[in-house]
């Protein structure tokens, strides 16, 4: 593994503003009036996690949080704030995590002002138009970007030659959002070069039980022929994409 930490131009004084443009060229993407396609299931189940008066009978805002670390860790912004503050608050934080997360991957391999800002654009491009998964990294206020996020910063220290912290982002990242970062843990664990410290398999181990353990306490605590039912329509029919 070649590292580019040293390079002079990593360091360039010129960082805040390139990680300025990335952001703006982010919100320009998902910059749309919410609510986003996910966020509409997001930012009421965060409203009732924590205020469970508010519509208390409907099925879904009183199912188990998968994603339980992000109601626990934004939901009581919708104490003080409308559900579309709460969105714009939460998308661009977001996009400047992801975007400072980007410049320092794009820095770790391309280390020149303005190359950040041409990779974003491609990958905004190819993600929008050029594959056949569905998937999507930038868009509204909801886990998975801040998984994004860590997964970015955890393979640039890849890149950059330091892996010892790799367990760690991962398992923050699938703290988020169990399946990005989990599969985003496999996929690189398995490379050529990546040697994780030992004292830092813990701490991935207890945030990865912090992304595990709501959807499976929710798998055990449901109907067994409902949970089939669900997974079916999860797998045929929802990602069919």
């Amino acid at each position: 593994m070649i590292s580019l930490a040293s390079h002079p131009e990593t360091k360039s004084s010129y960082w805040p503003i390139e990680w300025l443009a990335i952001g703006l060229i982010f919100a320009c993407y998902a910059g749309h009036w919410p609510p986003d396609v996910n966020e509409s299931h997001y930012l009421p189940k965060a409203y009732h996690f924590w205020d469970s008066s508010v519509a208390s009978n409907d099925i879904f805002l009183s199912s188990e949080p998968s994603h339980w670390l992000f109601y626990t860790a934004t939901g009581w912004l919708t104490i003080w704030l409308s559900l579309e503050q709460f969105a714009w608050i939460g998308r661009i934080v977001t996009w400047f995590f992801l975007a400072g997360a980007w410049l320092r991957l794009s820095r770790s391999i391309l280390p020149h002002f303005s190359c950040g800002m041409l990779t974003a654009t491609l990958a905004l491009l190819l993600m929008d138009r050029g594959h056949l998964a569905g998937e999507w990294m930038v868009g509204g206020w909801e886990a998975k970007g801040i998984a994004y996020g860590f997964v970015l910063w955890a393979w640039s220290e890849w890149i950059r030659g330091n892996s010892k912290w790799l367990p760690a982002w991962f398992g923050a990242a699938a703290a988020w959002h169990l399946l990005v970062g989990g599969w985003a843990f496999l996929a690189t664990i398995v490379q050529r070069g990546v040697r994780p410290a030992l004292w830092s398999w813990p701490l991935s181990v207890g945030l990865l039980i912090i992304g595990v353990l709501p959807p499976l306490n929710s798998l055990l605590i449901t109907d067994p022929d409902i949970a089939k039912a669900a997974a079916e329509f999860q797998v045929r029919s929802r990602l069919a994409h």
